[in-house]
């Protein structure tokens, strides 16, 4: 129902323009409103019965055996047994923290008291919980049948996830710090929020987000983004209900989002033009789970969307092209089938946390259309592919590969694609020792003049400058011997070290491939993890030599900074432009 309401004034028009501005506000306002409570009643009244559909899809161990009870163990961040040196640091940490509720453990759960006990949805419940990165670590313990029942207890350590921020980092010579407050635990409940301020390689930026992933207690996750800087200024709100678990039968969800940022395009690590970036997205979704059983899911997902990309202060050098302004509006469907195959392993890409690796495969195929009667800029239809699959040798020894290609098919102007392929192999040699490689295949085809691969000390190359390479095809290798040489030392971090080796290159279209050209480094490096932190990440430094010439004085390059060089990789990886 369209109801108008029209008001006679002798108001000026502009006043009568602020009142319309302010109306739309409101509107908007309202209409996101809407779309979460939308979303929820979602949730509510399409109730995914779990046990039902468990029962349904497969036979289970022993269909005479139940649940009879679920007790929850919640550790603190510390377990203080014996007094200790530094136990008067551990006492006052776990008085400062708040300890994670029993009832965000028990609403993660897939089973509940009197339900079938079925040792699947046991170690799917475990892996969810462990995905959360306020525990440290999860086990769920089984007791022996009795009289047909079971008793199930769920054992969780929490981690300090109050974080006062303080980075500060250096790559080939340009310093990026960060200083902020992030709470990844919210007095228990599992919500996350973060105010920082930061400089990166290009400016300095004002951020502050929201999350809660069971928003209302429900499986909605809510998540609010925003952050200004000196040359960028964005905005994100997501809603959505994923698919959980392995037998949850339908998503539903929303994107609304806005970001202009300062944009470079580089030639051999020089600038050769510049212009601001106005980019505003928005979809809608929902999914349906064709099969949902503990080791198969195929799901339908259509989705709604609308795409804005706009330039402005634009500055080209001669021989190059001014970037367009676009639109892609339209639909998309997407189909994906997977086999739910995990591996659990330690001593791979952080120290003392256990890590679940998904093998697969996984296949996800999408179709777009994006005709001009909804706005878009051209005629186009985008195809999609993505495929991945792991392969377990021996304990401790696994390999990851994944496939990705995207088309777009253009009415008027060339087509665009891309295609990328990486390799991963972990081989955990011994209890602290892995040996890691990895190895990338990037092209682009006909991309759009604001899109470049760069290859540099940021992503890869530690030897060289930060995007000392561009281009529009990329090769990139690296090998890392990791050494985890002691854990949790004091309860406090754990220390490590790597010997390493990086190699690429990065070259464009109507260039033909030169291995003379493509550049090296070796180099070693120590590597920290703040063991009872929440983001477990490696703090890396490392110091490289440039096998080749580069653009920076001295062939040694210093690098300190948080995350491996390279780890496993998901299609929202290979989504970006990079």
């Amino acid at each position: 129902m369209f109801i108008k309401i029209y008001i006679k004034s002798k108001k000026s028009l502009s006043d009568a323009m602020k009142n319309n501005n302010k109306i739309s506000q409101t509107n908007v306002v309202f209409k996101l409103i809407l779309l979460v409570l939308f979303v929820l009643l979602l949730e509510k009244t399409i109730v995914c019965d779990v046990q039902r559909t468990v029962i349904d899809s497969g036979t289970t161990v022993s269909p005479t055996i139940y649940v009879r009870k679920i007790s929850i163990d919640a550790h603190n961040i510390y377990d203080i047994k014996k007094p200790r040196k530094l136990s008067f640091l551990y006492e006052l940490t776990n008085k400062l923290h708040k300890k994670t509720n029993d009832n965000v453990i028990r609403r993660e759960l897939l089973f509940k008291e009197g339900d079938e006990y079925d040792p699947a949805l046991i170690v799917e419940s475990e892996r969810i919980l462990r995905g959360y990165s306020y525990f440290r670590k999860v086990t769920i313990h089984v007791s022996k049948p009795e009289n047909n029942m079971v008793d199930i207890i769920v054992e969780t350590h929490d981690v300090w996830t109050t974080q006062l921020q303080f980075d500060l980092g250096s790559t080939a010579g340009h310093t990026n710090w960060l200083v902020g407050f992030e709470e990844l635990n919210v007095l228990g409940h599992g919500q996350r929020i973060k105010v920082s301020y930061k400089k990166n390689l290009d400016e300095k930026i004002q951020t502050f987000l929201f999350q809660d992933p069971r928003f209302l207690n429900s499986h909605v996750n809510l998540k609010i983004y925003f952050d200004k800087g000196e040359k960028s200024k964005s905005w994100d709100l997501q809603c959505n209900r994923p698919f959980f678990a392995t037998i949850a039968r339908w998503s539903a969800g929303f994107d609304i989002a806005s970001q202009k940022v300062s944009q470079e395009l580089l030639t051999n690590g020089e600038k050769t033009s510049s212009f601001d970036v106005y980019h505003r997205t928005a979809s809608i979704y929902t999914g349906y789970a064709i099969t949902a059983t503990r080791d198969k899911r195929s799901a339908l997902t259509l989705t709604s969307s609308v795409d804005s990309t706009k330039f402005s202060n634009i500055v080209l050098s001669n021989d190059i092209a001014p970037p367009i302004n676009r639109k892609l509006n339209g639909i998309t469907v997407q189909y994906s089938f997977e086999n739910i195959f995990f591996i659990k392993e330690m001593h791979i890409t952080k120290f003392d946390r256990d890590e679940d690796f998904y093998l697969g495969p996984q296949h996800i195929i999408s179709y777009g259309m994006f005709p001009k009667k909804f706005s878009s800029t051209d005629e186009e239809k985008v195809v999609e592919y993505y495929y991945s699959h792991g392969l377990s040798i021996n304990s401790g020894q696994f390999a990851l590969f994944n496939f990705y290609s995207r088309n777009q098919l253009k009415q008027n102007v060339d087509n665009t694609s891309k295609q990328a392929i990486s390799t991963q192999y972990y081989h955990r040699i011994a209890k602290h020792h892995t040996l890691a490689a990895n190895i990338e295949l990037t092209k682009l085809i006909n991309p759009d003049n604001d899109i470049q691969l760069l290859l540099g000390a940021d992503n890869g190359l530690r030897g060289y400058s930060i995007r000392e390479l561009s281009g529009n095809k990329k090769i990139f290798f690296s090998v890392e011997d990791r050494l985890f040489l002691k854990d949790d030392l004091w309860k406090l971090f754990s220390v490590g070290s790597a010997l390493f080796f990086d190699s690429g290159m990065v070259w464009r279209e109507n260039q033909s491939i030169n291995l003379s050209e493509i550049k090296s480094d070796v180099g070693i490096g120590l590597r920290f993890g703040l063991t009872r932190s929440s983001s477990a990440e490696v703090l890396r430094v490392d110091i490289a030599y440039a096998l080749n010439g580069n653009n920076v004085d001295n062939r040694w390059v210093l690098t300190i900074k948080s995350g491996q060089i390279f780890k496993p990789k998901g299609i929202s990886d290979f989504r970006t432009n990079n």
